[in-house]
């Protein structure tokens, strides 16, 4: 049965693992494809554990002749380090046989396809992935065959050989992470989502709803620059003591269909897990129409009720028959994006919510308390993991599985060196703008490129008049500091309905005339004005002295809608002001979503939203304006400060996918190119295509459009551009190689520019390695600047780790950069340099960011389009970070 999607899906709140949908059909099952493709359609872990593996095949260092003989650097004061790997210090060295599993008739479950291949022609010893076998010795026969049975159905087991493992084959890793999350089930651990947790040591959390917090660990086994390590970290899950049911059935409201939307509100992009198989799902819709009464058909073809099939598969039991079903579109898979694919329909009474509620997230007492617990320093972090550790190499029954595998691993930490760079310097405060030796304040710093902010339009409702009169006086204060010219003086004006100016006054104010005549029935309006030519009249005599500036206006908004927002904007912006500011009442993401879609769109102009709450912080209003005001002048082309990154005549491009999760129909890849020679110039454009598609298509126009605009900045053309890529996932080097490179060249081939050089980098944040500095008795964060290009690298590949941000809480998590093509031939100290130095050109942070600020800017445009605008922004933007 077609599940109905529901309207206004919204937004997912967090991305996580998502189980795919698959048969019976509507309903919520093991995995398992179709029967006639059971043999040669692996399961969804088997894909992505695979990915892994190939990559580690795609040896993209064999063309680089300039790092064939060595990749690492020497720049830099050299640190000691620990990280949380672990040595795999012996594994079998003779052959592994792998088979082909079979099941007739079909069966679905994972758990019971493993327990049906308990058999004496097996052997106690074996791994399996729910299609794959892995036995440390060959069987009799190349087919074997026997039966078990199921309740009271009977089974053919089929096993057919497939291929002889040789110890050194990547295919053997895969099968040693599956034994390894056997090892974790026989250490009491249970399996949520894909990550193992201790529910015996849970947390008790005070919010509302309590929550619970499971410890647990990420592991994987995999082949770096020496040897094989165990990588394990600490992860925390956190489980509401709530189930969707209980979010229903507490919900009220004034109808019915204000019930239902609350729900939808609170239930839809919220990640669940299932109480009988501790799967994660997210929730895309809510089917009010069915309930656990209604049928689904199984993969065998006969139907069966919800209540009947949970009873039986799992023997438990649904007690209220008439609750709505949640639905799971699931997550895409690669290259099946054009696949028909069925629902998933959980019962809300089995679905356990998990993370925060959103007005948890926004109290600060409360995330100060859960970082407390979850964020552990790294003297924590390493204390766990040695107790993790420690229990592997205790644990008889663990040993006992390892010994049979010839598996063993080293107890201490992996230890090497690192490299400290030296600090980089924003040259426009460091080296211009000091006083005495020392640093000036920033609001206090003129800025390294200004303009004139004289016309720009501030909206804001009634009850926000005090937080818009306070910003605006502190721009006044901050902006003329930074080198921007805008007018302090100012005539307000308070009055109801129409007001009648002075006759010395019509010529001057008459647009604002005009604005109070159209709003006549309205509340009062607060009105600022400068001049807009120097005044000789005497009712202007406090303005004699003013420079030509033409006018500012501020008008409350009578509704606090998006609607009055929206009717406002449209008749205050005809006359295309330079930015437009808008004091919000809360956060509410239908109106910031319709300003920002207005305002990319329709009426392209640089505008900046803000909660008139975070105005009212009286003790950081200062900072918090300041921070505004930068934002401001970032977004109308102004630059903040430049750093110097030791390379000339380079366009550097920043590349990032999103994927549209309101309609799921697409994916927009955010494109950010420098466009002069000092990178306080930049382009952008998106690619918007099929949905879950990370391979961008489009690329050649995008860097021909940046050469134009370059060009236009810079006498000559780029002699060389780097890239840097970011959202593509495990698997995808082969992809970008054969997809992506090719449009790049293509685009500078196309604009005269044969010669301009290409470097390609892939950008990898979610990575679970982890690096402790050492230092005398205690173990700290590495300092800003680590450059690690040893021991956890790839040889396959050029690649190195750097930490570039300061944690002051937590245990910095470093990035990861894998250069895949090199023709510029940046030698390793200048890679790592440059990359260093790019992290500190993020303009809406004045220190280190964790990525490099075109890869960044690529994302914060990719996410504006898949979050508020869904459509491509006017190309008159383009040469404006109007989306930080």
């Amino acid at each position: 049965m077609q599940a109905q999607q529901p309207a206004g899906f919204r937004p997912r709140r967090e991305e996580g693992p998502v189980v795919e949908p698959e048969p019976p059909r509507g309903a919520e099952a093991q995995p398992g494809p179709p029967e006639e493709l059971q043999e040669t359609a692996p399961k969804k872990v088997s894909l992505q554990q695979r990915t892994v593996f190939q990559d580690l095949v795609v040896n993209t260092r064999q063309g680089m002749e300039h790092v064939r003989c060595s990749k690492t650097g020497s720049e830099g004061t050299k640190v000691r380090l620990l990280a949380n790997h672990f040595r795999v210090t012996s594994r079998a060295q003779r052959t592994a046989y792998q088979y082909n599993v079979n099941y007739q008739p079909g069966i679905e479950g994972r758990n019971l396809r493993t327990a049906l291949l308990k058999h004496d022609k097996i052997g106690e010893y074996y791994i399996f992935d729910g299609n794959s076998l892995l036995l440390p010795h060959e069987l009799r026969e190349p087919i074997t065959k026997f039966f078990n049975t199921v309740g009271n159905e009977t089974v053919m087991v089929t096993i057919t050989f497939s291929k002889e493992l040789a110890p050194t084959s990547p295919d053997c890793l895969r099968f040693y992470n599956i034994l390894f999350r056997r090892i974790l089930e026989s250490m009491k651990l249970e399996q949520i989502g894909r990550n193992f947790y201790n529910k015996r040591e849970a947390v008790e959390f005070n919010s509302d709803p309590k929550l619970d917090i499971f410890p647990g660990y990420v592991t994987s086994i995999l082949q770096y620059e020496n040897s094989i390590t165990l990588c394990a970290d600490v992860s925390h899950k956190l489980m509401r003591q709530q189930t969707a049911y209980d979010l229903i059935q507490h919900t009220s409201g004034e109808t019915q269909e204000r019930i239902k939307k609350k729900v939808a509100d609170e239930l839809v992009g919220s990640i669940v897990v299932t109480t009988y198989n501790n799967k994660t799902y997210r929730v895309d819709g809510i089917n009010w129409e069915q309930t656990p009464r209604d049928t689904f058909e199984k993969s065998d073809g006969k139907r069966i009720t919800y209540i009947d099939y949970y009873k039986k598969q799992y023997n438990t039991i649904i007690t209220d028959f008439d609750q709505p079903l949640l639905i799971s579109q699931g997550k895409w898979k690669k290259g099946q994006k054009d696949t028909t694919r069925e629902p998933i329909m959980l019962v809300p009474q089995l679905c356990m919510l998990t993370g925060l509620t959103d007005a948890a997230r926004k109290n600060s007492r409360t995330m100060q308390a859960l970082a407390a617990l979850t964020r552990l320093k790294p003297g924590k972090r390493h204390h766990e993991l040695e107790k993790f550790i420690n229990t592997i190499q205790k644990d008889e029954s663990v040993q006992k599985h390892l010994r049979r595998w010839d598996l063993n691993f080293d107890s201490n930490f992996l230890s090497f060196s690192g490299r400290t760079l030296t600090a980089v310097t924003k040259e426009d405060i460091v080296k211009t703008h000091s006083r005495h030796g020392q640093r000036a304040a920033t609001s206090e710093v003129p800025l390294l490129t200004t303009m004139s902010l004289t016309h720009w339009l501030m909206l804001y409702s009634r009850e926000n008049r005090r937080a818009a009169s306070a910003l605006q006086d502190k721009l006044q204060i901050i902006l003329p500091q930074k080198g921007i010219k805008m007018q302090p003086a100012k005539i307000s004006f308070y009055f109801h309905g129409n007001i009648q100016f002075h006759h010395s006054l019509q010529r001057l104010f008459l647009p604002l005339h005009c604005l109070c005549s159209s709003v006549k029935d309205q509340s009062p309006v607060l009105l600022w004005a400068s001049p807009v030519a120097p005044a000789r009249s005497p009712a202007c005599l406090s303005l004699q002295q003013q420079h030509a500036v033409l006018v500012t206006v501020l008008f409350q908004v009578q509704v606090n809608d998006a609607g009055s927002y929206l009717t406002m904007l449209r008749r205050e912006t005809r006359e295309r002001p330079q930015m437009v500011v808008c004091v919000l009442s809360n956060d509410k993401k239908d109106r910031y979503d319709d300003i920002k879609k207005y305002l990319c769109t329709e009426c392209p102009t640089p505008s900046q939203c803000v909660v008139a709450k975070t105005l009212n912080r009286h003790k950081i209003v200062s900072t918090i304006s300041d921070k505004l005001a930068q934002q401001m002048i970032c977004k109308m082309g102004g630059a903040l400060w430049k750093v110097d990154t030791g390379v000339k005549k380079t366009m550097f491009v920043g590349i990032d996918c999103f994927h549209d999760t309101v309609n799921r129909q697409k994916s927009i890849a955010g494109f950010v190119a420098s466009t002069n020679d000092e990178l306080t110039k930049w382009y952008s454009r998106c690619v918007i295509q099929e949905a879950g598609e990370e391979i961008v298509n489009g690329l050649t126009e995008c860097v021909a459009a940046a050469l134009k605009v370059w060009c236009k900045n810079e006498p000559s053309r780029p002699h060389s551009v780097i890239v840097y890529r970011d959202g593509v996932g495990d698997g995808q080097l082969s992809a970008l190689l054969a997809q992506e490179i090719p449009q790049m060249l293509a685009g500078l081939n196309d604009n005269s520019c044969p010669d301009s050089l290409l470097t390609f980098i892939v950008v990898k944040k979610r990575i679970n390695t982890r690096f402790f500095a050492v230092s005398q008795d205690s173990l700290d964060n590495p300092e800003s600047g680590t450059v690690i290009d040893v021991e956890l690298t790839r040889k396959e590949w050029y690649d190195f780790f750097i930490v570039s941000q300061s944690a002051p809480e937590g245990t910095v998590t470093p990035t990861h950069y894998n250069v895949i093509y090199d023709k510029v031939c940046l030698s390793p100290d200048t890679v790592q340099r440059l990359t260093y130095s790019l992290c500190r050109m993020y303009y809406n942070c004045e220190g280190f960011i964790r990525v490099p600020a075109p890869c960044h800017y690529a994302h914060k445009l990719a996410y504006l389009v898949g979050q508020s605008i869904h459509e491509q922004p006017s190309g008159l933007l383009s040469t404006f970070l109007y989306y930080l």
